[in-house]
């Protein structure tokens, strides 16, 4: 094990999944006390470390933690990271996972063969899904338009939502918000402002919830609430499903969003490049394939160069290199999405926007 890494002993036990924050003597370190801490999967701080081989450009505190808290993120199902030592939940920077008591039940009501099948179709169903909103999160998060209303958001509300909650469920669809119920009666015209903004905000870039800084929940498959009555005679008598789906999704002929295609409302022009992506019409997936790619390279570029900008400047090419062999994809590939990301956002895009 190298020195970087920390002993097993410093590694963090998981107990009850989900529920299972970070521990007080890790909550105080400066990086985390009162932040976002998005971690960094234990693979990638491997091939970086491996690409640079040069001991003396890491801070070895730093580096330990990010091992800890990468640890610790990747034993609690679909977790991002942390904010203030609470875990931040995210289902689209790598495969889903599901919580281990849905796994558990699942055993005890099929048998272990039938269960293991069920979650391995049903995960696979899901990863092809949740690559069609990685290559819309890839897009939008290298669209100036939103990055520049994302920043205006956090600057208006990210004080009061840092003291007391995040949001992470969009007013106006399904769930509420995560917030702490000690909001002072001062505060309380302030934070409902914010909720209608963050569900102005969510409508316009279809949007369902924000995790933090730079994760947004896109829109997922909403199933309408139909009179039980009605829903039963459309099911029984006229084989109809109701089903909403939003129009950042792709559709090719023959799907069931053919007929909306053409329903998009005429001031929805910030989102025609992306619609035209997505156009059934649009025969080739290349654009899909990259801007999911784009996805989790901007995002674990972001937080590197963030959390350790001392590995940057004589590093790029051994940065590209890691993070080739984290993605699987070659050199060439990285380089080019980084430019292709530059090129939208500007040189300096790492360090654009809320702090975290």
């Amino acid at each position: 094990m190298s020195d970087l890494e920390p002993n097993a002993s410093t590694v963090i036990s998981l107990v009850g999944g989900r529920d299972v924050n970070m521990p007080s003597d890790l909550r105080s370190y400066p990086l985390i006390a009162g932040r976002f801490f998005y971690s960094l999967p234990t693979a990638l701080l491997g091939t970086i470390k491996g690409a640079i081989k040069e001991h003396e450009r890491f801070n070895c505190v730093d580096w330990k933690l990010e091992y800890q808290v990468s640890r610790l993120t990747e034993g609690i199902p679909n977790s991002v990271g942390f904010f203030d030592g609470v875990h931040r939940e995210f289902n689209y920077l790598c495969p889903r996972a599901f919580d281990v008591a849905f796994e558990q039940l699942a055993r005890e009501l099929y048998g272990a063969v039938a269960a293991d099948k069920m979650l391995a179709d049903m995960s696979e169903q899901l990863d092809k899904v949740n690559a069609n909103y990685q290559a819309y999160l890839g897009w939008l998060l290298t669209n100036n338009e939103f990055l520049t209303e994302h920043r205006l958001l956090w600057e208006d509300l990210g004080p009061t939502y840092l003291k007391y909650g995040i949001p992470t469920v969009i007013v106006g669809t399904a769930g509420g918000f995560d917030c702490k119920q000690d909001l002072p009666a001062n505060e309380q015209e302030l934070f409902k402002e914010g909720q209608d903004a963050i569900s102005e905000f969510g409508n316009r870039w279809r949007l369902q919830g924000i995790v933090g800084p730079f994760l947004p929940v896109p829109l997922s498959l909403q199933v309408p609430a139909l009179p039980i009555p009605l829903a039963q005679h459309y099911a029984a008598q006229l084989g109809m499903k109701s089903i909403v789906v939003p129009d950042i999704l792709p559709a090719d002929e023959g799907q069931l969003r053919n007929w909306m295609v053409n329903s998009t409302a005429p001031d929805d022009t910030h989102l025609r490049e992306w619609h035209a992506i997505v156009s059934p019409s649009n025969c080739t997936k290349q654009s899909m394939q990259r801007f999911q790619r784009q996805f989790q390279l901007q995002h674990y570029f972001r937080v590197l160069a963030r959390r350790h900008p001392q590995l940057l400047p004589r590093n790029q090419a051994k940065l590209e290199y890691g993070f080739a062999e984290f993605l699987g994809v070659s050199d060439d590939a990285v380089k080019k999405d980084l430019a292709a990301i530059r090129a939208r956002l500007g040189p300096d895009w790492t360090a654009i926007g809320p702090h975290f």
